[in-house]
Formats: C-alpha cells, sequence, structure tokens
C-alpha cells in the first residue's frame, strides 16, 4: 500500500491558518448577529414608548388597515382615522389622506392583531430583519457564496446604521429596508435562472411602494414576459384587493385625486431630492421646513416644462442604454434602480437605501476591472454625497445663503445627493459598456 504524499510544510500552515481564520470570521459573524438582535429587541421595547410611536410614518398604514378593517374609506385625511382609532398626535395629526397604496393595507393586517404601540414594535423589528436579509441578497446577488454573504450580512447590517439613510429609514418606521430586501431577492431569483419568482418579488415590492417600476422596462428589453406578467399580476390584485371591502370608489379616488395632490405637495419641497423639483426649484421657489425659497426667476410656466422635461430626459438615455447596449441584469438592474430613485416625483433621504443594490453591482464591476484608479475615487465622491442627511444639507445651504435666509441657488446644494445617484448610475451604465464592447470583439 502506497502512503500519500505528505503536504508542503508551508501549503500545510496555509491550510492551518485559513481553518484559524474562517473560525474566528464565523465566531465574529455570531457575536454581530447576537449584537444586532440584542440591539434590535431593546430598542424596540425600551426606546419606543407610547408616544413616540405616534411619530412613526407607519401609523398611516396602519390606519389604513383598520380603516379596510371597518370597510370604511381610507383615504379621508389622517387626522380623521387617527380619532378613530389612536390618537390625532405626531405624524398621525396630518389633515392630508395617507399617500401610500391601498395595497398597504392589506399587507398590514396581520399586524392588526397587536395594540398601535407594539405593532410600531413589530414592524421595527420587521425592519431590521428585512435590512439584514437585503445585506445578504445583495451580497449574493454580486456572486458572493451563501457563506460569505451569511458571514458578512451581520457586521455590515451593524455598520449601515452609521449611514442616516438607514437611521432615518428606521427611525421613521418606513419601508425602505422592505424593499431592499424585495428587490435584491428579485435580483438573486433573476440570476439562478427563476424569472417568475424574480416577477412575483418585484411584484410584492410595488404593493408596498411602486418605487421600482422601471425594472419593469428591463423585463421587457429581454423579453422576459412571464416575469413581467407576474409582476402586473401581483400588483393589480394588490391595488384592487381592497376593493372587495370598501369599494372600488376609494381605490379609484386614491390614484386619480390623492397620490397627484400629494405628489404636488412635495414637488417644491427642498428636501425632495428628485429631479421632477429641479424645475420649481429654479422657476417657483420651494419651502423647507416652512421656510419659504423664492425662485430664482420667476416662471411658473417654464417650472412645468423643465419639472417634466429633466426626469423624461433621463428616462429616455436610459431606455436608449438598456436597448443599445444590452447590458447584463446586474448592470440593467442597478442603472434602472438609480433612474427610479431621479425620476419619481418624490425622492427622500431613505429613499437611498436602495442604492446598496447599484453601489454592489459598481463594485462588482470595479473589481472585475481590477479597481481601476480613477472610476475607484469617482465611485467614492459619489458614495460621500449620499451621506449628508436633509437637515445637514438644509442647514449649509442657509449658511451660504445672504443673511442666513436661504436664497435660491444655496438650496441647489440639497441635489448633492441625487448627483451621488447620478454619478453611481452613470458609471455602472459605462463599465456595462465596456463589457458589451469586450464581448462583441470575442
Amino acid at each position: 500500500m502506497v502512503a500519500a504524499p505528505a503536504l508542503p510544510a508551508r501549503r500545510f500552515a496555509w491550510l492551518r491558518m485559513r481553518r484559524k481564520l474562517d473560525r474566528l470570521a464565523r465566531i465574529a459573524s455570531s457575536v454581530c448577529m447576537i449584537g444586532l438582535v440584542l440591539l434590535t429587541f431593546n430598542q424596540a421595547f425600551q426606546g419606543i414608548t407610547p408616544e413616540l410611536a405616534l411619530w412613526r410614518d407607519f401609523g398611516q398604514d396602519y390606519l389604513l388597515g383598520r380603516a379596510l378593517v371597518d370597510g370604511i374609506d381610507p383615504y379621508v385625511p389622517v387626522r380623521e382615522l387617527a380619532q378613530r382609532y389612536v390618537e390625532p398626535t405626531g405624524f398621525l395629526a396630518r389633515t392630508t389622506p395617507a399617500p401610500h397604496p391601498p395595497s398597504m393595507a392589506v399587507l398590514v393586517l396581520p399586524l392588526l392583531l397587536l395594540d398601535y404601540t407594539n405593532a410600531v414594535r413589530a414592524w421595527f423589528v420587521l425592519q431590521i430583519g428585512a435590512l439584514l436579509i437585503g445585506v445578504c441578497l445583495t451580497l449574493r446577488s454580486v456572486g458572493a457564496r451563501w457563506a460569505v454573504a451569511a458571514q458578512v450580512a451581520p457586521a455590515a447590517t451593524l455598520l449601515l446604521f452609521l449611514w442616516p439613510a438607514i437611521g432615518l429609514d428606521v427611525g421613521l418606521g418606513q419601508s425602505t429596508t422592505l424593499l431592499l430586501a424585495l428587490l435584491a431577492g428579485a435580483q438573486c431569483a433573476l440570476g439562478s435562472g427563476r424569472s417568475r419568482l424574480a416577477g412575483v418579488l418585484l411584484g410584492v415590492s410595488m404593493l408596498v411602494k411602486p418605487l421600482a417600476w422601471p425594472w419593469l422596462l428591463v423585463f421587457a428589453a429581454r423579453r422576459m414576459w412571464s416575469a413581467s406578467v407576474a409582476t402586473l399580476a401581483i400588483a393589480l390584485i394588490g391595488w384592487t384587493m381592497p376593493a372587495l371591502r370598501i369599494g372600488i370608489g376609494p381605490i379609484v379616488g386614491y390614484f386619480v385625486h390623492t397620490l397627484p395632490a400629494v405628489s404636488a405637495t412635495y414637488a417644491t419641497e427642498v428636501t425632495n431630492f428628485s429631479w421632477w423639483t429641479i424645475g420649481p426649484r429654479l422657476f417657483d421657489g420651494t419651502s423647507a421646513f416652512g421656510t419659504t425659497v423664492p425662485p430664482l426667476l420667476d416662471a411658473p410656466t417654464v417650472a412645468g416644462v423643465v419639472g417634466v422635461a429633466l426626469p423624461g430626459l433621463v428616462l429616455a438615455l436610459a431606455v436608449t442604454w438598456l436597448m443599445t447596449v444590452r447590458p447584463r441584469s446586474l448592470a440593467a438592474f442597478g442603472v434602472m434602480t438609480a433612474v427610479a430613485l431621479l425620476i419619481n416625483p418624490i425622492s427622500w433621504g431613505y429613499y437611498f437605501v436602495l442604492m446598496l443594490l447599484p453601489i454592489a453591482a459598481l463594485a462588482a464591476a470595479l473589481l472585475h476591472s481590477r479597481w481601476p484608479a480613477g472610476h475607484v475615487i469617482v465611485a467614492l465622491g459619489c458614495i460621500g454625497l449620499l451621506i449628508p442627511i436633509e437637515g445637514q444639507l438644509v442647514d449649509l445651504a442657509r449658511q451660504l445663503s445672504p443673511d442666513r435666509a436661504l436664497a435660491p441657488l444655496p438650496t441647489l446644494i440639497t441635489l448633492a445627493p441625487s448627483l451621488g445617484v447620478a454619478g453611481i448610475g452613470v458609471l455602472l451604465a459605462r463599465h456595462a459598456v465596456s463589457q458589451a464592447n469586450l464581448r462583441n470583439r470575442t
């Protein structure tokens, strides 16, 4: 019997070191996971008091669900619903209807088994869980092995709380982390060839908020008709299901009256990063925390034209790129995510949580290109523009204004994060063009 050849000493030492590093990585991941769980439940049950719970945007969804159960119109002013079910205080004292789609009333039905404060706490736990899952699926979608993604996700999730966009979304009780998990899951499903599952997950995301509707353009460009049908079917069923209880009138009223009215209300809000606001910022004036900011030039008609033309141009360029370059799905979804944030009529700072998808795709593209220095510097600069929160940008605009009264030009600095979004999208699109050229040459 011939004995197996002994491993070289150096290789044996390397294998031993690798095993130790893997063991340390698993221990660190477990510690981070335990810390994340303890932090989540401590914040949920100690940090969310009944008084603070009234200052969560989730309250609007809770009221929508309660109105659906009782069979009444959910799109009356939030204050009226709060008087009926909770307390018209904090965010529940708004005199405008809830801007969230009727499908949210269906999605929150299980949480109606809890009283309002505990429902807010449960939603908070769901937000953190969705963020953890979203980070793990995002890593997986760009090529990380499941084991690596699962190990890295807890530590990455904890680090992400240093990013104001995450803190703002979680602190307000919003739903962007849920959207991240659904969209990252759709990317993973598509990467494994399950296009119908990808369509279903995109459809569910549309029930939460239809932010990612430009992804449908990717499905159409790739002739993924089963995925497109699945998305539209889920969205249509979810949006119209409440009509079985409250009638079709409130549903139609939401899309015809409530949604346009809410969009018009925030069209001149200086903390709205959408490129729909550029026209009003320059030619119609804006508002910031109750302060009116005059326009650079008073021309309301021009404001409307510019406000529509810029998002239209962005979408047209993105569709042209999509049809001519035929990029890989990861780049296509990343670019369309950036486009979605720029052209949505309302784009708040916490929506930038979704930029984790194109950032991860761009990192994978830069790694494939061996980290070109110039592109890495530009990418880091764009990511840096996503860090400041809206209050800091408004304060900076005020400091740059004469007599500390907000002036038109300085308030344009609050659009800096949207330039970061656009820059990441352009870099990702450019790398897709380079990859397409390489494929054509070979």
